[in-house]
């Protein structure tokens, strides 16, 4: 059941946006597709973490349960954000971080408007699935590339009661 469920998230964020490549993989498989993925485009990357839950509905031994943690990060790439490339920063006359910082913000702003908010609005009908909140973080640390810029959400899926029964 697990991996029809990471198959529906995937194929539902693959459907958000046409810029933003939706994979599941592991963090180093990653990394290397990321090299491919060019500059101003999106990656949308799921991680189904190692762990969840089972439940049991009281009174109803014969029903259970199943959440499943997962972790989504909503990436994009940006040659702003090399020191590589050649940026006019007159606004900031010599002062390189902020002007990178204005950008990285930008760019989040980006993000949450083209995919996050979308996927928030929407996962819980296209998934049949119930989501009460989803904490996030704005990650410091570049995980794939360099010229990543990314929010990380943290959600439980609870699927549906599933009988026990009619699984044997």
């Amino acid at each position: 059941m697990t991996s029809k469920l990471i198959q529906e998230v995937k194929d539902y964020c693959s459907s958000l946006h046409s810029c933003y490549y939706a994979s599941y993989d592991n963090k180093a498989a990653m990394n290397m597709k990321a090299d491919y993925i060019e500059n101003d485009e999106g990656l949308i990357f799921i991680r189904a973490v190692k762990r969840g839950k089972y439940t049991f509905p009281t009174g109803r031994d014969y029903f259970h349960r199943k959440e499943v943690e997962f972790e989504i990060w909503f990436c994009r790439f940006s040659t702003t954000l090399s020191p590589t490339v050649d940026v006019n920063y007159t606004q900031y006359d010599k002062n390189v971080d902020l002007c990178v910082e204005e950008t990285t913000r930008n760019i989040r702003d980006r993000i949450e408007q083209e995919v996050v908010y979308p996927f928030l609005e929407g996962i819980n009908k296209a998934l049949n699935v119930k989501i009460e909140s989803v904490p996030f973080e704005y990650p410091t640390k570049s995980v794939f590339d360099s010229n990543e810029v990314a929010i990380l959400l943290r959600l439980t899926i609870k699927q549906k009661a599933t009988c026990l029964k009619s699984l044997r």
